[in-house]
């Protein structure tokens, strides 16, 4: 009896969890952070005691080894960090998240489980895109003018949308992510009242997206979106997506064009090309090999890229832009080759199980596993465009996905 009521205790936490990430701003996420790891390792505790309290099997199967072998990896540039409090406070954090999410999902959960998560996700995703339009629409958002601060409010607000994840790249990451969710939900319902349930989240996810007007956010959706195509020999919608992408291009590089004066901006093929020369962007490449240049093995130590920035930058810049705005040059520059080699070591592992699960599995258990991994597939692309490991919505995501897809959900 008390086995049962872990194991539900931990299946309800989960949909609450994922409640959590999409609803609550990360300023709230930040402040009862040491609450989400007390839970977490408290029902992580509960449930290892509850599968016979052996460590071998609950910790370290084979399967489980590319996970401490990644914790091991970027641990290295502890020692030669500058400020080594610093290093081992993200450490600590990252680890907390990486054992807690793994172990609990791993051992917990099961694939009925994981398809109510993902539902849950999906329909969250939907509200929060419904939000979002009122917001563009009206020109407010009532959380961050009336509750939470938002440095990003002024700039965005009624220009590009952020819903309740604080910044459009952020909404833009987690949205495209749920989108094959989405489609999975539409297409598996055999009921066409279902269907109609559905059909309105998966366009208001697909509008969301757009309105970020994130240009990150576009190109991984674009490139999500072919390579679901491709694996499915589909091109109906891959041809679509890339006409009117291009059609938007056009649009936006005419004169009188009537489009928003700085989403047109945004997308003027001369600011680009300027962008791409002289923004911070550039700067962030030649400041994270230079970085890497003189701490090739350990890096400079994990969440020091700010603090070091200047050192290794020939032009100054505002606080907001002195990171990596890729989740990809971060480990780079933080965590040095051996580190990115872990994260290398995570995305091939999980990748070739992922594909490989595919063949395994049933048709409603197969469809279901593929609009995770191109979730998943979407997470990465996106995560190219902007520093994903500092916030916690794609942070977590990332991780739940990883399990998931790493080939340890029994699917009965």
């Amino acid at each position: 009896m008390l086995k049962i009521l872990i194991h539900r205790v931990v299946a309800s936490f989960f949909i609450l969890f994922i409640l959590w990430i999409s609803f609550f701003p990360e300023p709230l996420q930040i402040r009862y952070k040491d609450t989400t790891f007390f839970i977490l390792l408290s029902l992580l505790f509960l449930s290892f005691l509850k599968n016979g309290f052996d460590p071998r099997r609950y910790f370290f199967q084979k399967r489980d080894l590319f996970i401490w072998l990644y914790l091991v990896l970027i641990s290295f540039n502890l020692w030669f960090a500058q400020d080594k409090k610093l290093a081992m406070g993200f450490y600590k954090d990252l680890s907390v998240v990486v054992i807690a999410l793994y172990f609990l999902i791993k051992n917990e959960l099961r694939f009925e489980e994981i398809k109510s998560m993902m539902r849950v996700l999906a329909i969250s995703a939907g509200l929060i895109s419904l939000f979002g339009l009122w917001e563009m629409v009206s020109g407010t958002n009532i959380i961050y003018e009336k509750y939470i601060g938002n440095v990003f409010y002024s700039r965005f607000i009624g220009n590009r949308m952020m819903a309740t994840l604080i910044h459009p790249n952020i909404l833009g990451s987690y949205l495209i992510s749920c989108f094959p969710l989405a489609y999975y939900f539409f297409k598996d319902e055999r009921l066409k009242r279902c269907r109609w349930i559905n059909m309105p989240i998966l366009i208001l996810i697909s509008i969301g997206a757009i309105l970020t007007f994130s240009r990150g956010t576009w190109i991984a959706f674009i490139l999500m979106v072919s390579l679901w195509g491709l694996l499915r020999k589909r091109w109906k919608p891959v041809v679509f997506i890339w006409i009117a992408f291009f059609i938007f291009i056009m649009a936006a590089n005419q004169p009188l064009s009537n489009l928003n004066k700085s989403i047109r901006y945004r997308f003027n093929i001369g600011t680009l090309i300027n962008y791409t020369k002289y923004s911070h962007r550039t700067t962030q490449y030649l400041v994270t090999s230079n970085m890497l240049r003189e701490h090739p093995l350990a890096g400079i130590g994990l969440n020091h890229y700010r603090m070091l920035f200047d050192k290794y930058s020939a032009r100054k810049f505002s606080y907001e832009v002195m990171i990596p705005d890729s989740v990809y040059l971060m480990h780079l520059a933080e965590t040095g080759l051996l580190g990115f080699c872990g994260l290398v070591i995570i995305l091939i592992v999980v990748l070739r199980r992922g594909f490989n699960r595919l063949r395994t599995l049933n048709a409603n258990e197969r469809n279901l596993f593929f609009a995770i991994l191109i979730g998943f597939i979407g997470l990465l692309f996106s995560m190219a465009f902007f520093d994903g490991f500092l916030w916690k919505t794609p942070l977590y995501l990332f991780w739940v996905f990883i399990t998931i897809l790493s080939d340890v959900i029994k699917t009965n």
